[in-house]
């Protein structure tokens, strides 16, 4: 495409009933203080969880043959599950193939608390685990090869001390032969048998005459050389630059601390929804009544219990932008499931509402507004500054607190343009309650993702 730089932004202004959508360590809802007063705050994590997890965009990408991403600790037990479906009924050879992809192909550790959990989140596509089940299924004899000849390795661990750079030598060279095997790939299995006695032959040179040990530490070096090959073959599922990630780690990233090489740079970046208002926070006090508890008794009239939760009610400012040639790049350059992908976002981010304390308070809310650009001049702009003055309705003003909302932003949308120039917008439209544009939120899709498919085209 010609266009170097294509981003997509969305505004959203949205009034929320009293709720506690997101709240803190102490079950109080998010706040935080913006123009000198406090405001109510739903986290972008919040959000960008109750975007991925909607079904419209869920469908959405799997409509357009694109795949899901998990976020798990129980990646071990997903991976044995999978592969007790295909046949494998032996629990330790499970578990050792589980093991295998995660200490072994991945690098990472299991926690302390639970062995069966990953040391802390891993965030992986649906389609990915199939494959890596696929391939330690087909992998599962050298997998175990691997890790009994390892076993025996250790054992003899101490007698070999003195042969460390003779070890790395013959494990080297070893790579190669079975390299040059591989490229003719003719009886594989007579050749690394021959391999293996060849390299039991070499160790009687370095002064290991016992033949029994001589044949477990070649043993050791092929099966060790074969797996290295599995485990690079594995990584390269979920690490390599070139392929198609899914569809919600291309737009939101994926950090892994210990391998820098499984991390994916986010393409959409979500901010924090903050109230265009000042917010005081409420408590409310309840009780629960005894069903079952006799109404005539003197000594005990109180409740089955008591309690409280705090709420607040607040119109939020909501935004986003994507990157969408990254977004392009992270799926693999698949230009229909790109637009597809953004396409399913903008729904959910309509749609989608964090589900914090939402079966006692309801909070089932639609956008009053949303407002959708795309530009080319890579120039990304933030409207938050339009609430730095916090809004404030006075008791004799019909106006909502929506409508002023979408005032103070689209003026001071005007007032960017004014000072910074017009954005190289290509598409510029828009949703509001109650406006004579009979703009859709199906038409709104359609149009960008029609918009976004002729760029790429172009």
């Amino acid at each position: 495409m010609s266009d170097q730089r294509l981003h997509l932004e969305l505004h959203i202004i949205q009034n929320f009933a009293p709720s506690n959508l997101n709240r803190d360590d102490v079950g109080s809802p998010k706040e935080c203080t913006f123009g000198g007063v406090r405001r109510a705050r739903i986290s972008s994590q919040a959000l960008k969880r109750a975007m991925r997890k909607h079904k419209s965009f869920q469908e959405t990408v799997r409509e357009a043959g694109g795949d899901l991403g998990v976020r798990t600790l129980q990646l071990k037990n997903e991976l044995t599950k999978k592969l007790s479906a295909k046949g494998i009924n032996d629990g330790e050879e499970r578990n050792t193939l589980a093991k295998f992809f995660i200490e072994k192909a991945l690098g990472l550790k299991f926690g302390q608390k639970n062995p069966d959990n990953t040391q802390y989140l891993l965030y992986i596509g649906k389609g990915d685990i199939d494959d890596i089940v696929a391939i330690l299924y087909d992998s599962r004899e050298t997998i175990i090869k691997e890790n009994k000849a390892k076993a025996v390795f250790e054992e003899l661990k101490k007698e070999l001390e003195g042969l460390k750079k003779d070890i790395k030598e013959l494990k080297n060279s070893t790579s190669k032969s079975i390299k040059r095997i591989r490229q003719v790939g003719d009886d594989m299995k007579k050749k690394i048998k021959d391999l293996k006695d060849g390299l039991s032959e070499q160790l009687l040179h370095k002064k290991i005459s016992d033949k029994d040990k001589r044949d477990k530490l070649a043993d050791f070096l092929v099966e060790e050389v074969i797996a290295q090959e599995l485990k690079k073959k594995l990584k390269e599922l979920v690490s390599s630059k070139h392929k198609t990630y899914a569809a919600d780690i291309a737009l939101f990233g994926r950090m892994v601390a210990d391998d820098k090489a499984m991390n994916v740079d986010a393409s959409c970046q979500v901010a924090h929804s903050i109230s265009t208002h000042q917010v005081e926070t409420e408590i409310d006090y309840f009780t629960a009544v005894d069903d079952l508890k006799a109404v005539d008794l003197e000594d005990d009239a109180g409740a089955g219990m008591i309690g409280q939760v705090e709420l607040n009610g607040s119109c939020h400012y909501r935004y986003l932008n994507v990157d969408i040639l990254s977004l392009r790049e992270n799926l693999g350059f698949n230009d229909d499931l790109t637009a597809a992908t953004v396409g399913g976002l903008i729904v959910a981010a309509a749609r989608a509402i964090p589900t914090g304390k939402q079966n006692s308070t309801a909070a089932q809310n639609p956008p009053h507004y949303i407002k959708v650009i795309l530009r080319k001049d890579g120039q990304l702009w933030s409207l938050a500054g339009a609430f730095s003055r916090p809004v404030r309705i006075l008791n004799n003003q019909s106006r909502s607190y929506e409508e002023e909302s979408v005032e103070r932003l689209e003026d001071y949308f005007q007032k960017l343009v004014t000072a910074y120039g017009a954005p190289e917008g290509i598409f510029d439209q828009k949703i509001e309650l109650g406006s004579k544009d009979r703009t859709t939120l199906e038409g709104l899709r359609k149009n960008i993702v029609n918009e976004i498919n002729k760029r790429i085209a172009d």
